[in-house]
């Protein structure tokens, strides 16, 4: 067996000696347990050692080593033995926290090894260089043999090595060994808790505690230190070509197919081949070309692919249908007039390349191509290396026609909004044609989304008076504050005698008035800028010069918000009961959007402001798949008219809950006439379409205060509903409505009818109203929830 001798310096950070005494032990051991003559050899070897015992003791000659060489390498042997050594690839023999090897197996190569004795023999290279895995050994071995700590992870790292000849990089799995090391205290051992220092060392981040408090200059250490080597390049270009097809973003992304490509040049040891993927396109029931590939990929053209039902791909379906792979060493006019394909190869100045399959099942979806422009670079044998690339592959292709879904989701997102399944299709649709003729290179256009002939229903439920309420709550928080401030102030006053606390406490005052009745705007903000300003600054001060009021000064400040540095109790009990009041609706409003889809699929979103208010489109150009009949747009305005009553109900159930009670009110627009919606694609919504159809809009937006005619009463209030409409059709309609929910104790009392007062743009609407049974008890209904999502905006 050869040896490599490297002269190396070692580390001067401790004791550490060249032994090889612990093996000879370990020899020593075995042949006092061995039965008989079965290890002859053995025997034979341990005759040799008796007669060099300076093999024995610790080594500072390095010439003992290069005269022992051969009797060294038979001791290896029988620590590692060739069948092992195939197990482990290689391994070399240094001294303990050393950076130099004394020996090495044969198979160790020499472009891994270097002469340079400024250096170790492996580069360093952040956490997992040589002498870091050395020292974090050293401190194991201390721990282990002096603080009864059992061996807390192993010390293997992996290292990239460049070939030379073949310009390669290998990737090398580093164990290094301790089993041979022996290490003495040479001085007092410190008393450190065990487990904290276990703690400490799992962590691998405490060097300079380990440093400091464990210096190595305490202990000795003894014996050889063996570097277990194993090439692991297939292992981590399988591992990483593996991560890079789960997390590429599609399958024609450049930069993770360079990354798969680099890898593939690794597994076969060849620097200069490519790698392609040739996607099949199929043809959909509209005969439109979809490709199986959202974006196909071959690096020697930006795009590559083949019609399913083309003559070229004929001829490759072909072909695999009698083999497992296709090679070609070199081309030639007649090859490429049997294989015509080939000629984008051609094309691209390939002169040798292995094709294999990948399928999906027993579909045949593409095919890998490595390819050279040398000839006969790329031989049969190396698609051997790659059995283990190709269902990785395979799997990711067979994906192909998800990432398709994909993109089509990705395009609606992008381009339009989160859609509910009801509509979903129509974007879907629109997206998928733009991708065709994307991918067919025609010039890009996203369609307009349009439903014609709809019928609007609008219904809203909002929180009575939430501007006055929420003003309210913040003049009560700016009243609290000044009076928490004034009581500061009066106390300063006794303490400390100033004519500027004297005029502070006037202002303070003064603003306590203001605050007490009507708070202006203008008003407003004097007070909140004198509290943030003055107060503030004047208390920052006299929290130093007057120490009995420190404490009332610290709670002043406490008790303001953090991030707003104002007092807000009161916002935030409002603000917690509007919250309180838009969960309970949007729960309840969605669960039963899932019961009412089921009956016939329409579009509904929903606003959530100071309450909720929704906007839902019925009709056949939306469910195109089921006939549209009128019953099921009056079974759907009779669940609107139920769900805002039971709305209303709940609302008031959850009062007591409330830190600040509010109350809603609710109103339906009736609207008979069908209209046309398109998506605007600024404010990712549907509106209406024409100028007739706009004034439907301008209704919705401006009925929420209007007032019935004649008084200054708000048609909407709390505890009633009310229907808004402007044809006495309309009116007889929702009155049937109201009469059986009358029946169903769910409404009570004399339906009212008004007029209403005319608004800018529109005239003529009238109203009914009707009270809400508030009594009525909760029925529990069971619903059974599918996969219908609800778009969510505001």
């Amino acid at each position: 067996m050869e040896k490599t001798l490297i002269v190396c310096g070692q580390s001067p950070l401790l004791s550490s000696h060249l032994s090889f005494s612990p093996i000879i032990k370990y020899l020593q051991e075995r042949q006092a347990k061995q039965n008989g003559t079965s290890e002859k050899h053995l025997n034979d070897l341990m005759q040799k050692i008796a007669l060099t015992p300076e093999l024995t003791l610790p080594i500072e000659d390095l010439d003992i080593v290069n005269k022992n060489a051969e009797l060294i390498g038979s001791m290896m042997n029988l620590v590692y033995p060739k069948s092992k050594e195939n197990g482990i690839d290689f391994y070399a023999v240094a001294a303990p926290l050393s950076s130099s090897t004394v020996y090495s197996s044969s198979r160790l190569p020499n472009f891994f090894l270097t002469g340079d004795s400024n250096h170790p023999f492996i580069k360093d290279e952040g956490r997992t260089n040589f002498f870091e895995a050395q020292l974090e050994m050293a401190y194991q071995l201390i721990l282990n043999n002096f603080y009864g700590l059992e061996e807390l992870h192993n010390n293997t790292f992996v290292h990239p090595v460049v070939d030379p000849a073949s310009g390669i990089e290998k990737l090398l799995e580093i164990d290094l060994v301790a089993e041979f090391i022996e290490v003495k205290l040479i001085g007092k051992l410190p008393e450190i808790d065990p487990a904290l220092l276990s703690k400490l060392f799992r962590q691998k981040t405490n060097d300079a505690f380990f440093t400091e408090q464990l210096p190595l200059c305490l202990f000795a250490f003894e014996g050889v230190l063996i570097i277990k080597l194993r090439d692991v390049t297939v292992r981590e270009s399988i591992n990483k070509i593996k991560n890079t097809l789960l997390v590429m973003p599609c399958f024609g992304d450049v930069k993770s197919f360079e990354t798969i490509q680099e890898q593939v040049r690794k597994l076969i040891e060849i620097p200069d081949v490519k790698i392609c993927i040739t996607s099949r396109v199929r043809k959909n029931t509209q005969g439109d070309k979809i490709p199986v590939l959202n974006q196909h990929t071959f690096l020697l053209q930006p795009s590559y692919l083949i019609e399913d039902d083309s003559n070229e791909w004929l001829y490759i379906k072909r072909i695999f249908e009698e083999r497992s792979s296709f090679i070609i060493q070199g081309t030639s006019d007649l090859l490429l007039r049997q294989y015509p394909f080939l000629q984008s190869y051609a094309d691209g100045g390939i002169k040798s390349l292995i094709m294999y399959p990948l399928r999906s099942g027993k579909e045949l979806m593409g095919v890998l191509s490595i390819v050279s422009e040398t000839p006969e670079r790329i031989k049969q044998y190396h698609i051997l290396k790659l059995e283990q690339v190709i269902p990785l592959l395979e799997l990711a292709l067979g994906k192909q026609s998800e990432k398709m879904d994909d993109e089509v989701d990705k395009i609606i997102k992008e381009q339009f909004t989160a859609v509910q399944s009801s509509v979903n299709w129509k974007f879907t649709e629109t997206a998928r044609n733009f991708i065709i003729q994307k991918n067919n290179h025609q010039e890009c256009k996203i369609e307009s989304i349009v439903f014609e002939n709809v019928y609007p229903l609008y219904g809203a439920i909002d929180v009575r008076n939430s501007s006055v309420e929420r003003s309210i709550a913040l003049q009560k928080d700016l009243f609290d504050q000044l009076l928490l401030a004034d009581a500061i102030i009066r106390k300063s006053k006794r303490e400390l005698y100033l004519f500027s606390l004297q005029e502070i406490s006037f202002r303070i005052e003064k603003y306590i008035n203001i605050a007490s009745v009507v708070l202006f705007p203008g008003d407003e903000m004097a007070i909140q800028s004198f509290l943030d300003e003055e107060i503030a600054d004047l208390f920052h001060h006299l929290k130093i010069a007057i120490p009995a009021i420190q404490v009332d000064i610290e709670n002043y400040f406490l008790s303001l918000n953090t991030s707003t540095r104002k007092m807000s109790r009161q916002c935030t009990a409002f603000e917690e009961s509007i919250a309180m009041i838009n969960n309970e609706l949007v729960k309840f409003i969605t669960h039963e959007q899932i019961k009412v889809q089921k009956i016939y699929a329409h579009y509904f979103e929903y606003f959530v402001t100071d309450g909720v208010d929704f906007n839902i489109y019925i009709g056949q150009s939306i469910t195109p798949g089921k006939p549209f009949d009128q019953f099921y747009l009056k079974n759907l305005k009779l669940w609107q008219l139920t769900t805002l009553v039971k709305a209303a109900q709940k609302v008031r159930r959850l009062q007591g809950s409330m830190k600040i009670p509010l109350d809603t009110t609710q109103l339906i627009l009736a609207h008979n006439k069908p209209l046309s919606i398109s998506f605007k694609k600024a404010e990712r919504k549907f509106d209406v379409d024409g100028a007739y159809n706009m004034h439907y809009e301008i209704i919705k937006k401006r009925i929420d205060k209007i007032k019935i005619m004649g008084s200054s009463e708000r048609l909407t209030q709390p505890g009633k509903i009310a229907i808004v409409f402007a044809q006495n059709k309309e009116a007889q309609e929702y009155t049937s409505y109201i009469e059986f929910l009358q029946n169903e104790g769910l409404l009570e009392g004399v339906i009212e009818y008004y007029d209403l007062e005319d608004l800018p743009g529109v005239r003529g609407l009238k109203a009914l109203r009707v009270s809400i049974n508030m009594e009525k008890k909760e029925e529990v209904y069971p619903i059974h929830v599918t996969n219908y999502q609800l778009p969510v905006t505001g």
